[in-house]
Order: C-alpha cells, then sequence, then structure tokens
C-alpha cells in the first residue's frame, strides 16, 4: 500500500510540505516502489528495524517544518487534510495539535464505517475525556513541532506510544478537531493494532 499511501501526500492542496519515509526494516520491495515515485520533497532513510516509536522520533528529529503530521505506510490522507487543519491553527493560535474523523476501509479500499459511528469527538480542554478513551487517530494528527519538542518523544512501548503522547499533549494545550473525515485507516490481517476495527464494531 506504500505507494498509495505517499501519493496522498503528494497530492495535498497545501504544497509547503516535505515528505520524511522512514523505512524501519521493511523486507519486501518498498525501497524500489519508493525510489520509484518522483517528487523533489520526498526524503526516504532506510534502516534497521527499532519500532514505530523510534522510527517516527527518527523523522521528525531531522524534519524542519513547524508541525508535525503521521501517516503509516497503509493509510491514505483525502487531499484537503492538511490545508483545513492548518487553517484552523491559524484561527485559534493556543491549540497546540487538531486531529479529525477518519474512513475505516479494507484492503480494496472499500468503506466499512466512520470512526465517528461509535466514538464521541471532544476540543479543548479534554484530557480528562481522553484518560477515559483514545478517540484521537494518529494518522489525522497534526501537531505544533514546538509542542511536540516538549511533550515527546514517542515512548517506545509496543502499542500505545501515540496515546501517551496525546495524554501529555492534552494535560497541558487545548486540542481541536475537524468534525469530517480527513483520512482513511486501512483494516486488514497486518495490522499492529486492531483497536479502531474493534471500537467501530462493538
Amino acid at each position: 500500500f506504500i505507494k498509495e499511501t505517499v501519493q496522498s501526500v503528494i497530492d495535498q492542496t497545501y504544497p509547503n510540505i516535505e515528505i520524511i519515509i522512514i523505512d524501519d526494516g521493511s523486507t519486501d520491495n518498498t525501497p524500489d516502489i519508493v525510489k520509484s515515485i518522483k517528487d523533489t520533497r520526498i526524503t526516504y532513510i532506510r534502516q534497521e528495524n527499532t519500532g514505530v516509536a523510534k522510527a517516527r522520533n527518527h523523522g521528525i528529529n531531522i524534519s524542519k517544518g513547524d508541525y508535525i503530521a503521521f501517516l503509516d505506510h497503509d493509510d491514505v490522507w483525502l487531499p484537503h487534510k492538511l490545508e483545513r487543519q492548518l487553517l484552523l491553527f491559524k484561527e485559534n493560535p493556543k491549540v497546540a495539535m487538531v486531529y479529525a474523523d477518519t474512513f475505516i476501509i479494507d484492503e480494496n479500499n472499500y468503506i466499512i464505517n466512520t470512526y465517528s459511528h461509535k466514538i464521541k469527538f471532544y476540543r479543548g480542554t479534554i484530557f480528562k475525556e481522553l484518560f477515559f478513551s483514545c478517540f484521537i487517530t494518529i494518522l489525522t494528527v497534526v501537531i505544533k513541532k514546538p509542542v511536540f519538542l516538549e511533550v515527546g518523544p514517542f515512548l517506545p512501548f509496543k502499542i500505545g506510544e501515540d496515546y501517551d503522547l496525546f495524554l501529555k499533549c492534552a494535560v497541558k494545550y487545548p486540542i481541536d478537531y475537524i468534525d469530517e473525515p480527513l483520512a482513511k485507516y486501512r483494516v486488514h490481517e497486518s495490522n499492529y493494532s486492531k483497536n479502531y476495527e474493534t471500537e467501530v464494531s462493538e
């Protein structure tokens, strides 16, 4: 799915971005696929497998932008995602992080549901609500880089490193969201976590 994933970033209506791809020890033809994608904004780094937390931290450490957004190899963004979210930061400069609703799709890009079908979203001071339920999907998150450097990095948990970061952000700063799907989370057999699938199917 990596080609479709990267293409969804290239196709963003907000063009002033850098695309940092951390290949965390892939064993398939990922290097060939990525190298076939021609875009000067792409930085491709291949490394020994260190786990998702360290891979994300590596990418953030070499990034030059004012904001950080995340996308795993099998998920996709809708074209206007970044533009919509960055506008929200301008409208409310106190906000440290912005997230959004998410489509749940299968291996064939068929939309199964939306994340909001079973999940309620919150904005503002949301630490208490977030503590009881992780309603934020990392593929929709945009966070100010100075805030990440303050509350991060991602800790090397096997699962939940993103939730830990969200809580550390929410305890200090207001968080906002866009009440529409801006990304697609793909459910398939190789997913590290089935949390999203569980939430929408219960």
